[in-house]
């Protein structure tokens, strides 16, 4: 299974991070559903989007290029709780507000070695959201993948 279908599937057992992928990959997994790319910020640079309907996955190509920067699914609520992926990844190594618009209160939890992002909230707590990358470090992180964006569109 390629991580972008485990991402999807909502199988974090074992992540390692999203491993090199264009948008050909991506069009053969999720369909052609989509409508084209559409132009989208990402740490303040001019990147693509596309979003599939259904079940909603979004993804992010760099500006010049095929190549996949991250990509966000909403998993199925109920499985695995956010307690089973941190017993599995250990406590995050950054939290803080989402970049997700969510109703109520809301966190994300960022695993950098990883490769994914988890927007949390709800009662009880459950993930809503989860954005996959490639293994990163913190600058990366904050200068190429939105990781100081505010929630809104793109």
């Amino acid at each position: 299974m390629s991580a972008l279908a485990q991402a999807r599937a909502g199988e974090w057992t074992g992540w390692t991070g999203l491993e090199p992928v264009d948008e050909a990959a991506a069009v053969a997994l999720l369909g052609d559903a989509a409508p084209p790319r559409q132009w989208a910020r990402l740490s303040r640079r001019q990147v693509h989007t596309r979003i599939w309907p259904s079940p909603r996955t979004q993804v992010w190509f760099d500006g010049t290029a095929d190549t996949i920067l991250m990509v966000e699914v909403r998993p199925d609520p109920a499985r695995p709780s956010i307690g089973e992926i941190v017993a599995e990844f250990g406590p995050p190594p950054l939290s803080g507000p989402p970049r997700v618009l969510v109703v109520g209160v809301a966190r994300e939890y960022v695993y950098l070695d990883r490769g994914v992002a988890f927007t949390l909230g709800g009662d009880p707590e459950n993930v809503l959201a989860a954005r996959v990358f490639a293994p990163a470090d913190e600058p990366t992180w904050l200068l190429r993948l939105g990781g100081g964006d505010m929630p809104g569109p793109g």
